[in-house]
């Protein structure tokens, strides 16, 4: 009976809808508001479908240009600016299924010597293999950084008046202390010498990473920043296709605790980040 009495009321309600669509001449005022109507709803939902559609397709573009650089999640130290990450931890990371790339990586503000302009940058220092994933936002594919040589963003470089294997010198923090300590004591300390590097390639992802950032070795960043091999800023993880960031949250989260970890270590996913 309910089912019928649905049946019953549909069809009423189409009859009652076409009496007013396909209505005689007299009615014509009715149809033309009719039509109006359903105009209007027509074009609002396309609208609106239009509009998703390439908030989405920029939604899905940022993500793809930001993880050229940075990673779905990553793992850093809980208190500091570094940490020591075992090859054990490592390896239980890259084996997870959700796991596309797990390397370990160091990151930093330090200032940039040019032979015109003077700044502050930010340094991001790749694993070997991982540099090489960043292929296709190189100027030149098979320039890849390597020892004291740099990847600059076209942005820095065009500020900087950075050249192809132009020198610049890059320091962190730690050789400014040093610095300053020498200047105070000039009998005492020997005025340390800052890393001279020279620009091997060029690279053009984000306007966020183009702007501000300097790529090269893990090794190069150590000395940079004055960390010693076994400490690092992280590790960066790259989700497989079809995992969302926060499911590979929670897997990395799941794993350190079941590790004892978890105390020694901050996780973060690229939606928490921006």
């Amino acid at each position: 009976m309910p089912a019928e009495k649905s049946l019953v009321s549909k069809r009423a309600g189409w009859l009652l809808a076409g009496r007013f669509v396909f209505s005689e001449k007299q009615m014509k005022v009715i149809n033309i508001i009719t039509g109006i109507s359903i105009l209007g709803v027509i074009v609002g939902v396309t609208t609106i479908a239009v509009v998703m559609s390439v908030l989405n397709g920029f939604q899905d573009l940022a993500r793809t240009l930001f993880l050229t650089i940075d990673s779905d999640v990553q793992i850093t130290a809980a208190i500091g600016n570094s940490v020591s990450v075992s090859d054990s931890l490592l390896r239980k990371i890259q084996r997870l299924p959700e796991v596309g790339s797990a390397h370990r990586f160091m990151e930093g503000k330090a200032v940039i010597i040019s032979e015109r302009k003077s700044g502050v940058i930010m340094v991001k220092g790749f694993e070997e293999k991982a540099l090489a994933q960043l292929g296709d936002i190189y100027e030149i594919g098979n320039r890849l950084p390597g020892r004291r040589s740099i990847c600059v963003g076209k942005a820095v470089a065009h500020h900087y008046h950075l050249y192809m294997d132009s020198p610049v010198r890059i320091f962190g923090p730690k050789f400014i202390d040093e610095g300053l300590l020498a200047l105070e004591n000039p009998l005492m300390a020997d005025l340390p010498e800052p890393p001279v590097f020279h620009v091997k390639n060029y690279f053009s992802a984000h306007r966020t990473f183009d702007e501000a950032y300097v790529l090269l070795s893990l090794q190069d960043a150590q000395e940079v920043f004055q960390f010693p091999k076994e400490r690092v800023s992280g590790i960066d993880i790259h989700a497989i296709k079809g995992v969302t960031d926060d499911e590979l949250k929670g897997k990395i989260q799941a794993l350190l605790a079941s590790e004892g970890a978890s105390e020694h270590f901050q996780v973060s996913s690229l939606s928490d980040k921006y």
